[in-house]
């Protein structure tokens, strides 16, 4: 950079560092936008899952010191999970397959995995993607281009009525 802004015109220019490249573990995370799941914890923190590592998110980038392996950080948790979120009891709930997980913080909450089919009457297994909507406190499960309402509260936990369309959500195609 040989420009400056003003100066006496001696002729000595300032000096630009350029950064290095660096090559960080986080490349998987920015060349494919594909994940496993997303979700935020109770404090606030959010992570993405992506095959066999998690990573915590800042609000514009990944947090230091991730990724991070699955194994390291949610014990007994595979690898590859379908998806994941935390509901208003504070535990974060985690989906592969015909499987489930429940986690207190990092902690394995009991005996699990336990079937989707007994923690989740209703709800099919292979799930694309989870998530607890605020405007309800629902939560909703996604497959391919239909969703299902799950509300622990009623019995049955999802009405007959499901599963419906994800196109019945405007805006998402």
């Amino acid at each position: 950079n040989t420009g400056g802004s003003g100066g006496s015109g001696t002729g000595t220019a300032a000096k630009t560092t350029k950064a290095p490249t660096v090559l960080r573990d986080d490349d998987a995370l920015c060349k494919s936008p594909k994940i496993d799941a997303i979700f935020n914890t109770p404090d606030g923190a959010t992570y993405a899952f992506k095959e066999e590592k998690y990573y915590r998110l800042t609000e514009n980038a990944v947090a230091e010191g991730y990724p991070k392996t699955i194994a390291e950080g949610w014990p007994g948790l595979p690898n590859g999970i379908d998806a994941a979120f935390t509901y208003k009891n504070g535990k974060t709930y985690f989906f592969k397959g015909s499987k489930y997980w429940r986690y207190n913080g990092r902690n394995l909450d009991g005996d699990y995995p336990k079937e989707i089919s007994e923690g989740f009457t209703g709800i099919p297994d292979n799930i694309d993607a989870a998530m607890v909507w605020g405007g309800n406190g629902k939560i909703y499960f996604y497959k391919g281009s239909k969703f299902w309402r799950f509300d622990p509260l009623k019995r049955p936990p999802v009405k007959s009525t499901y599963p419906k369309p994800v196109s019945n959500w405007e805006g998402i195609p």
